[in-house]
């Protein structure tokens, strides 16, 4: 069954909170998984900051019936896509890129 949530792809590994689409929370007509990156980060490492690294999070688009998969341009989809929709269940899915899924490193290119 499909599943939503925040995820990470830190030194070639996916990490990832994931609820069913029973759990989320919806918001503009999408449902979304309320565990935020802070607090995957904090669950797994004990320096640093979240938003220095390439993250995504998966959403559940109530009115086309798929998933939405946000991913940090600096993730390279080949690599790490097929884990992703495996690891959340996913069938029907859309990848779109968003702002506020943007590492340090993404950031600093786009005023590079």
């Amino acid at each position: 069954m499909t599943q939503i949530g925040p995820f990470f792809y830190i030194r070639g590994k996916l990490i990832y909170n994931a609820c069913s689409l029973v759990e989320g929370r919806e918001q503009a007509g999408k449902l979304d998984n309320p565990y935020g990156h802070d607090q995957l980060y904090d669950d797994h490492f004990k320096s640093g900051e979240y938003i220095d690294y390439p993250r995504g999070r998966v959403l559940w688009d109530e009115q086309k019936n798929r998933s939405i998969i946000y991913i940090d341009p600096c993730i390279h989809r080949d690599t790490v896509l097929s884990q992703i929709i495996e690891a959340f269940d996913i069938g029907n899915y859309i990848v779109e890129y968003d702002d506020h899924y943007h590492c340090k490193k993404c950031v600093g290119d786009l005023f590079n």
